[in-house]
């Protein structure tokens, strides 16, 4: 091993440990927020148990919240990509469903951006 070969993998672990550091340090996300071709058709909050319907580009997607996450339970898409994503619980998390034009996003409402200590 050389000295090229140490600082590269160097590099890779602080660049891991950077990620992990903001994966952990993430807020929770407390609202459901859905767009259609870039407009933002539903607002919700997470903790609500619910189903919607939003209304794509191929016909209906509908989502449910339940336990404070969400999901897409049906939509109409040639290999339903978008169902299969499954529940998304952080606010890092989104789904996104190109067939249909829907974004699913969970995100924080709280009006601070950064807090400075």
């Amino acid at each position: 091993m050389n000295k090229n070969d140490i600082f590269l993998v160097l590099i890779i672990i602080v660049i891991a440990f950077v990620s992990l550091f903001f994966l952990i340090n993430k807020e929770e996300g407390t609202e459901v927020v859905a767009y259609y071709e870039d407009k933002k058709v539903l607002t919700v909050p997470l903790e609500v148990d619910n189903k919607y319907i939003i209304n794509g580009y191929l016909g209906e997607v509908q989502i449910e919240i339940k336990n404070n996450r969400v999901r897409v339970l049906e939509e109409n898409s040639p290999r339903h990509l978008c169902s299969n994503q499954g529940w998304i619980s952080k606010s890092y998390e989104s789904i996104i469903c190109l067939p249909n034009k829907v974004i699913i996003n969970i995100e924080n409402n709280s009006e601070l951006d950064a807090i400075v200590k």
